[in-house]
């Protein structure tokens, strides 16, 4: 069981907060109470994951630092009870790992308390790991990993979302992580009870879009021997997650707006409108406001689907979370090829974080995975790792089966993202420089890296 321990400050509100937590954990998890002042925690304790209840700002400062000091491995989250960003961002910069937000959300809790148990340094072997990936699968959310400010960023975007009932579109690129984030908002919100039902749209050709999202009476054409509820019947009262949003027909997407707007729908072969409780989230890995130039990606429902956005960072624009990620994935595989404890060295870490992941995550994931399977020994070194990524001027089996333009948008995506990314590295981080090689003006070259989420790095 993930061991826990909470130290509390000395008011009356602290020691109130600490006992309504104490009762959302009691029965899931071991934990221990140390009370009062910080000096409490800097005792001998066998667990690595620390909770600080603490309404006195100052104190809670003054509580990291010292804990900083006096227990450097442990993974110390704080109660948040603050309204003010600022200070959780300073708390976050004075040396706490997370937060937990108060009120407590208990499956929000859960979460926090399971990512950050799989914080834990890699060589502190204990039942922390195995738990806390068990916690974590209750609400889906194992492989949403991260510490760094964009990752975070994001995290705080969903916590936001979370609360509200209003249509997302999730942006980023394939690999990221969108249907990870769409999980994230439907188990820390108030449908968490209620289903979450992935459609992948891609999937479905046009002829049967009304029938799989709408169903159908008995009788309603030829073969339609049995009533069929369809899939928003299926996420009533819960979440309907439209992946690849993008990819229907502009008939299906008139059906799905006219859905969006009246909030009911009438099954095919049937005169009565159906009202429907359903939280619809979109997900896109292209740029659907160019596609509503183009004219293949109704306006509209574009606006309709992004009341609120959220925008999924690609890896290599989360390099502080390319090591935490990494090992993630080398212990997962590495318990299930019996292979544990595995690290990676220098080098090897080195190369990953260098590289410019163009599959994301998943390719992350992908590249770890083998080099689990290739490994002999405990360290994984360099030689083991295998990266998949085709050639920069080759085309695989996917893009020629895409049409023309969804093809070339890709693979200019990809030169431009590369071509500046080695053009920064030759020019050691200079911008001016860069886009002087590249024949453009420095806001032009600046937009280009914002557009590809790429930072200047000096060696």
């Amino acid at each position: 069981m993930v061991k826990i321990e909470i130290l509390r400050g000395p008011s009356d509100q602290d020691l109130e907060i600490t006992s309504e937590l104490c009762s959302k954990l009691k029965g899931r998890q071991e934990f221990f109470l140390a009370e009062g002042a910080p000096a409490a925690a800097s005792s001998a304790s066998e667990s690595h994951l620390l909770l600080v209840v603490c309404t006195n700002r100052v104190q809670l400062l003054e509580m990291v630092r010292h804990l900083r000091t006096n227990r450097p491995q442990t993974v110390i989250l704080f109660v948040n009870v603050f309204s003010d960003s600022a200070f959780t961002l300073e708390a976050l910069e004075h040396g706490f790992d997370d937060f937990l937000t108060y009120p407590f959300v208990e499956t929000e809790l859960l979460a926090r308390i399971g990512k950050a148990a799989a914080m834990i340094p890699w060589w502190i072997q204990s039942e922390e790991a195995t738990a806390s990936k068990t916690l974590l699968l209750e609400v889906g959310l194992d492989s949403l990993i991260g510490a760094g400010p964009s990752f975070r960023r994001v995290l705080d975007e969903i916590k936001i979302i979370a609360r509200t009932d209003a249509t997302v579109l999730i942006m980023g690129e394939t690999g990221t992580g969108k249907d990870l984030c769409a999980r994230a908002i439907h188990y820390t919100g108030a449908r968490s009870g209620k289903p979450f039902i992935p459609v992948n749209c891609g999937g479905i050709p046009e002829e049967l879009f009304e029938n799989e999202f709408f169903g159908h009476e008995r009788g309603a054409y030829t073969d339609a021997r049995e009533r069929f509820r369809g899939l928003i019947h299926e996420a009533e009262g819960g979440t309907l997650f439209l992946d690849d949003v993008d990819s229907l027909s502009l008939k299906g997407q008139a059906k799905l707006l006219q859905f969006l707007q009246g909030g009911g729908y009438m099954p095919l072969g049937s005169v009565k409108l159906v009202e429907a409780d359903v939280r619809v989230i979109g997900a896109t890995n292209r740029d659907l406001l160019q596609k509503v130039r183009l004219g293949v990606f109704r306006e509209d429902l574009y606006y309709r689907l992004s009341v609120l956005k959220l925008c999924v960072p690609p890896l290599r624009g989360r390099e502080d979370d390319i090591r935490i990620i990494a090992q993630y994935y080398l212990d997962r595989y590495g318990s299930k090829y019996s292979k544990i404890p595995l690290k990676l060295s220098d080098e090897c870490i080195t190369k990953l974080e260098r590289y410019s992941w163009p599959g994301n995550v998943r390719e992350l994931e992908n590249v770890i995975h083998s080099a689990v399977i290739h490994t002999s020994s405990p360290v994984v070194e360099t030689c083991n790792l295998s990266f998949s990524s085709p050639a920069p001027n080759a085309l695989s089996r996917e893009q020629t089966s895409q049409p023309f333009r969804q093809a070339k948008e890709e693979v200019v995506a990809r030169f431009e993202r590369e071509y500046v990314e080695r053009l920064l590295e030759e020019c050691d981080g200079n911008v001016s420089q860069a886009a002087r090689r590249a024949g453009k003006n420095r806001r032009a070259f600046w937009e280009i890296m914002r557009k590809h989420h790429l930072h200047r790095q000096r060696r």
